[in-house]
């Protein structure tokens, strides 16, 4: 499978935006990689640009400074966003995690910068970004 069968995966489909109520959109642009583990297991890592209504959703009113990316916690958005991919890709093609980042790296001639996406470890949990916050109770209005 390739990257962008991934990416395409995840973003909100055509006909999902123009059926429902555009304030439910959950991804706005999505960006995959593969790397290959310490124990070499390869992995595939969705990083995820979250429509600004989401983002409140989960806890988020402005993208924090220093952070380069966000990851998200077992909670109903990583449902979705699973669940997106479960539909539309091959199985064992899932992203093992999604990282919420706040826009795509992109080079000078405007194609995504894989290497400028944040390497996993520099990046922080959802807890840590929104204390006490209560992921299993947020996206209550976004389906598929």
């Amino acid at each position: 499978v390739e990257l962008g069968e991934i990416e395409h995966s995840i973003l909100d489909s055509l006909d999902f935006t123009l059926t429902e109520n555009p304030i439910h959109l959950v991804t706005a642009c999505v960006a995959t990689i593969s790397i290959v583990d310490v124990d070499d297991t390869k992995k595939i890592i969705a990083y995820c640009v979250l429509s600004k209504k989401c983002l409140e959703e989960v806890g988020i009113k402005t993208f924090p400074e220093n952070v380069k990316g966000i990851i998200c916690p077992p909670s109903p958005l990583l449902v979705v966003l699973r669940a997106r991919c479960m539909e539309r890709v091959r199985k064992g093609t899932t992203p093992s995690t999604f990282v919420i980042i706040e826009r795509i790296p992109l080079t000078r001639t405007g194609k995504i910068s894989r290497q400028a996406l944040p390497v996993i470890e520099n990046c922080v949990s959802l807890h840590d970004i929104v204390p006490g916050v209560d992921t299993s109770t947020h996206l209550s209005n976004y389906g598929r």
